[in-house]
């Protein structure tokens, strides 16, 4: 049984965060639509492989999970620089809490990997940062750092991540040039190039062929004492990636990164200078969705959703016995149904935090409908599952 998102929720969700204004990177991505969608999953960790995080600030209360200081030994929790702090905060700043700003996947973790003091990343140690968040549960690894020639350290690092199943996401650089930037043109990594308000390579951005992806080159984020800002650069643009990387994996966990990259590339916008497109955060999130896919036998497919109004997956079923879970506190203001070109099966079993409905049927496509009477939106989750029996 595969899952195919033909419609979202209408409308935009706009946080309250202090900071937050639509700027115009998280606008252009469409980020408001996509949060609709997933604010992003606890269990999806991305790691900051840089100078570290400052965890005193409000907007990582709950977003973080152990890291290790490779700088000081031990795990100190402390950026003396600020640049982790602010990449972090691109990512997963906690959304929605009336203070500071809204990263791209807000429900996600970050792992904070400390490999610099600020200056320049030794590549021993960065190579050894690498390896570690590859060994210690991060399902993406985010690297805002690069130089103009390769270190077989890093690459290797870089290789045994991507060997591992890890999506190793680098910032293309700030060359204004086509040439080759590293970690990010190594093997088992991705680059990401930076855009302007235009949908253009910003004059400072590393371009060329070998970039398949961008981000707006100017992002929201937070100082190492937890002020709004909004710096520019390839540090900027590959997290905010990262994040919406995080909120793929949060409603399809089973993507690889070649199946998280492609999706990024053909709901990207075409940019000219690099062999791919402006990613939209909106479109990535419904196509991650779309791709879910489960046959008989296999554990269920979750995604995570905000109930209100309508919505629909398309589900190409392979057949057998389907099963579909709707969790939450308003499950029970929602009705589901399943429709298929011969008939429609209702839901028969409500419960006081959950809605279900079950059905063997023959192989083919169907419609899932989720309708709910809710005045504001509602978390929730949707488990789909083929039986085998």
């Amino acid at each position: 049984m595969g899952a195919l998102a033909s419609a979202g929720l209408a409308g935009a969700f706009n946080p309250n965060d202090n900071d937050w204004t639509m700027k115009w990177g998280l606008g252009r991505t469409k980020m408001a639509l996509a949060w609709n969608l997933t604010r992003g999953n606890r269990h999806v960790v991305v790691a900051v492989v840089d100078s570290g995080i400052n965890p005193k600030i409000r907007d990582f209360r709950g977003a973080l999970v152990r890291g290790k200081d490779f700088i000081s030994g031990g795990y100190t929790k402390v950026d003396n620089d600020g640049h982790g702090t602010l990449v972090a905060s691109i990512i997963a700043a906690r959304g929605n809490n009336g203070s500071g700003i809204p990263g791209y996947c807000w429900g996600c973790k970050v792992m904070p990997v400390r490999v610099s003091d600020g200056t320049v990343v030794n590549t021993a140690v960065g190579a050894a940062g690498i390896r570690w968040a590859a060994n210690h549960g991060a399902r993406i690894i985010s690297l805002s750092w690069s130089e103009t020639s390769s270190d077989p350290n890093i690459a290797s690092a870089v290789a045994y991540a991507a060997h591992k199943g890890i999506l190793v996401l680098a910032g293309a650089g700030n060359t204004a040039g086509s040439g080759y930037t590293y970690p990010a043109a190594d093997p088992g990594a991705y680059p990401v190039a930076g855009t302007n308000k235009a949908d253009q390579i910003s004059p400072w951005s590393t371009r060329g062929n070998w970039v398949h992806l961008a981000a707006p080159g100017c992002q929201l984020a937070l100082s190492k004492n937890g002020e709004g800002i909004e710096p520019c650069g390839a540090s900027v643009s590959a997290p905010a990636v990262a994040g919406i990387a995080g909120l793929m994996l949060s409603v399809n966990p089973s993507l690889t990164p070649a199946q998280i990259i492609s999706i990024l590339e053909r709901t990207s916008k075409p940019v000219a200078g690099i062999a791919g497109g402006r990613v939209n955060g909106y479109a990535a999130v419904r196509a991650a969705a779309a791709s879910a896919a489960l046959r008989a036998g296999e554990k269920a497919v979750r995604l995570s959703r905000f109930l209100g109004g309508r919505w629909n997956l398309g589900l190409a079923v392979q057949g057998k016995r389907v099963a579909v879970t709707l969790r939450s506190p308003k499950a029970p203001s929602c009705s589901l149904s399943l429709a298929s070109p011969d008939g429609i099966w209702l839901t028969s079993r409500r419960g006081r935090s959950s809605e279900s409905l079950s059905a063997r049927i023959a192989g083919g496509k169907y419609k899932l409908a989720v309708s709910c009477k809710l005045r504001r939106l509602r978390a929730a989750s949707l488990t789909l599952r083929a039986l085998s029996h």
